[in-house]
Order: structure tokens, then C-alpha cells, then sequence
């Protein structure tokens, strides 16, 4: 039997490359469970983001609605939180009002214009206690501001446009000492910025308008806090 040597040298590469392939397997193995586990924690990652996510059923907060200057409901509540301020003075001055509108009715309009407006004059105060209603037209004996004036110098045969802004760009400018009963007289920021109420002048510094859904056609004083306050001009259409 031949026996065969085991040369040393050879024994001992044998050793290290065993070595060295215990240590590289080892190495890979120690970086594909890296990778594997940071692409575990990277996939947690991404789902704990979604799970972040608001709930698509989640309602959005309520939107707040504008107020509209121009919606009915809005102008009359304006106009009559006028009247409270009116119905204040009118309490404070009674007597004196009540003495001016005596005296109108009792010897009518004091003015050089009499003749020519009597009549005039006679209709407007004859509908006092007629009803306000935003955006009338005059039918059936309901008004607004700009449809009693329109509708009072339509009987005159004089043709107006139908809001107060329009009506204020025609006519014969006047200043308030050439007022004479039956021109027209204009007030600003009653309910909206601008021209926004019209009435008809009557003589002894009183005048007719629509008022408001709460008073209806009256007869005020010019000089009242109030209206003097938002008197905006006058104008003349015969």
C-alpha cells in the first residue's frame, strides 16, 4: 500500500481558504439580512404614512354665508333699526311734529309752488298708511321708496326711472333752501352705501316716503337726526 504524504504547506491553505469562505458566507449573510430588514422597516415606513392620512369621510368645516346688502330680508332689517332710531326722536319731538303736521294738513303746503303742485302734494300724503314691501312696484297700493316716488310723478305725467340711484340722475338739481313741495328729496347709507332712499317733499319741512316693511308710507321731518344726517340732495321733474 502507497501512502501520501500531507505536505504542510498545503495543509495549512487548505485551512485558510476554509477560513476565508466560512468569513465571506458569513459577511453576505450579515448583509442580505440588512438589506432584507431595512427594506422590512422601509415598507413599515410607507404604511405608517398612509395610516397618517386624514379620513376621506371627515366633513370640512361649515362655510360662513355672506350677508347680502342687497337681499330683502337684510335691507329691512336695516331700514327698521332706522326706525328705532326714529321712533326715538319722534318720541322726543312729538309735539313739535305733531304741530308741523297739523299745520299741513290744516292749511296745506306753504310755498310759491302751491298752485301748480296741490294736487300732487294731496295724493302723496293721501297714502300714508299704505304698505312698505322691498322691491314693490306700486300694484295694489304697495310700495317701496323709488316705486312711490315713480309712481306719484307717473300720475303727473312725468315717466321716472324705477330705483332711487336713477331717478337722483335726472331732474333739476336743487340745493334744500330751494326746496318746494313736490320735489323730490334723496338720502345716502340708509341701507347700502350710496343713494338709497327717496321721498317727496310736502312743504313746512315735512315729507311723504315709503318708509319701511314696519312703518309703511308716512310723513317725517326733514330735519330728524336721522334723515338729516344721510340727506343726500333734492330734484325737480316740472
Amino acid at each position: 500500500m502507497t501512502r501520501f504524504r500531507t505536505n504542510p504547506l498545503q495543509t495549512q491553505l487548505t485551512i485558510a481558504f476554509t477560513l476565508f469562505a466560512l468569513t465571506t458566507t458569513t459577511v453576505a449573510t450579515a448583509q442580505n439580512r440588512t438589506r432584507f430588514e431595512g427594506a422590512k422597516r422601509s415598507k413599515t415606513t410607507v404604511v405608517a404614512t398612509k395610516a397618517t392620512k386624514p379620513s376621506s369621510t371627515a366633513k370640512p368645516a361649515p362655510a360662513v354665508k355672506a350677508t347680502d346688502p342687497d337681499d330683502e330680508s337684510t335691507i329691512n332689517l336695516t331700514l327698521e333699526t332706522g326706525d328705532e332710531e326714529l321712533d326715538h326722536t319722534l318720541a322726543a319731538d312729538e309735539d313739535t311734529i305733531g304741530k308741523s303736521r297739523a299745520a299741513l294738513e290744516a292749511n296745506g303746503p306753504r310755498s310759491g309752488r302751491v298752485g301748480v303742485n296741490s294736487k300732487l302734494i294731496s295724493r302723496a300724503i293721501a297714502y300714508r298708511g299704505s304698505r312698505y314691501v322691498f322691491g314693490a312696484s306700486g300694484n295694489n297700493g304697495v310700495f317701496d321708496c323709488s316705486s312711490f316716488v315713480q309712481h306719484l310723478m307717473r300720475g303727473e305725467g312725468v315717466s321716472l326711472p324705477r330705483t332711487a340711484r336713477e331717478q337722483f340722475q335726472v331732474g333739476k338739481r336743487l340745493s334744500r333752501n330751494e326746496l318746494q313741495p313736490g320735489d323730490v328729496v334723496f338720502f345716502a347709507g340708509t341701507y347700502r352705501a350710496g343713494i338709497s332712499h327717496v321721498g317727496m317733499y310736502v312743504g313746512n319741512g315735512m315729507f311723504v316716503h315709503a318708509a319701511s316693511s314696519k312703518r309703511g308710507v308716512v310723513m317725517d321731518p326733514l330735519d330728524l337726526p336721522y334723515y338729516n344726517g344721510k340727506y343726500a340732495g333734492a330734484r325737480r321733474y316740472k
